[in-house]
């Protein structure tokens, strides 16, 4: 599923955590989701979106959203791309304007 050339990007905003450098290959992604975000988004519920017409993750902490999570693909429809925006002020702008 994933490109070697996987890349992570996340965005705080610099008010809740998050990786504060992208993250470069399959394996330095791999070990930061099973090892940092697995334990992480424990307890968080998931749900399937559409946002700007495309596939996203919403995660939710007692009913309020902490962050969408989106994916760009390579040619070969291996994820090459995993944007995680947990910045409060751009989730909620971007809730409440693209949400289908």
């Amino acid at each position: 599923m994933l490109s070697e050339n996987v890349r992570l990007h996340a965005d705080g905003g610099g008010r809740v955590p998050a990786a504060l450098n992208t993250l470069v290959g399959v394996r330095n992604v791999s070990k930061f989701i099973a090892e940092g975000l697995s334990e992480f988004w424990q307890g968080w519920d998931w749900s399937q979106c559409d946002i700007n017409g495309q596939f996203r993750l919403v995660t939710e902490i007692d009913g309020k959203t902490t962050g969408a999570i989106s994916f760009g693909y390579d040619v070969d429809n291996r994820i090459i791309d995993i944007y995680i925006v947990r910045n409060p002020d751009k989730l909620s702008a971007l809730l409440l304007v693209n949400i289908q």
